[in-house]
């Protein structure tokens, strides 16, 4: 008895809040009403998205002809451990600790399609996005792994960068490439100047020892 007691409450109340629903889902104000908001919140995070990304933009340069963005050193500290010394671009000085036996500097560039670039913008930007470096053997490669010393920062994680790149690929207005210097070895004392153009990007020996390295190479 207790439990067919029990068991009509339960069907009861069951069946109120499926009446009840019922009534709510069958009035379509509700759903404009959250048509409207959800809208509104995907409209906001967008506009929020899209300044952080256009904020992000104040930091890539104009290039123009073939531009020195940096000056790299490097002073040994250890056995394969380094302390490199950057100037150059928006940034005063930086030193950081890196590894390994060889580096590179890695760029992104944006410019306008050339059949494009009437009418537009043509000057090509670029930001100086981080430094490589790695091992020479594969063994201490596969080991200890490859560094990379990113350079720039976006806030709340939104880059510019990947928005970009996805223009690249959709829309034929923009090419966004990313740069690369051959890979340089890392040795005490070398100062060496980026050199960046349009076409590419060079590592140029500024004193003695870069230039004894560099001949070595070629």
């Amino acid at each position: 008895m207790v439990i067919a007691v029990m068991t009509l409450i339960v069907a009861i109340v069951a069946l109120v809040l499926l009446w009840l629903a019922g009534r709510l889902l069958l009035d379509m104000r509700w759903v404009v009403g959250w048509l409207k908001g959800t809208l509104g919140l995907l409209l906001l995070s967008g506009g929020f998205c899209i300044l952080v990304v256009g904020w992000d933009l104040w930091y890539y340069h104009t290039l123009q002809n073939e531009t020195v963005v940096a000056t790299v050193s490097f002073t040994e500290t250890a056995p394969q451990q380094y302390e490199m010394t950057l100037t150059g671009g928006k940034s005063t000085k930086l030193t950081v600790p890196v590894q390994g036996d060889l580096w590179r500097a890695e760029f992104a560039v944006v410019s306008v399609a050339p059949d494009m670039a009437d009418g537009l913008p043509a000057e090509p930007i670029y930001r100086f996005q981080a430094i490589q470096s790695r091992y020479l053997t594969l063994e201490q490669e596969q080991e200890q792994g490859s560094q990379r010393v990113a350079l720039h920062r976006p806030y709340a994680d939104m880059d510019s960068w990947p928005v970009l790149l996805w223009f690249n690929d959709q829309i034929s207005v923009l090419q966004a490439q990313e740069k690369l210097t051959p890979y340089m070895p890392m040795v005490d004392g070398v100062i060496f100047n980026v050199l960046l153009s349009v076409d590419g990007v060079r590592a140029e020996p500024v004193n003695e020892a870069a230039k004894t390295i560099s001949e070595k190479l070629n």
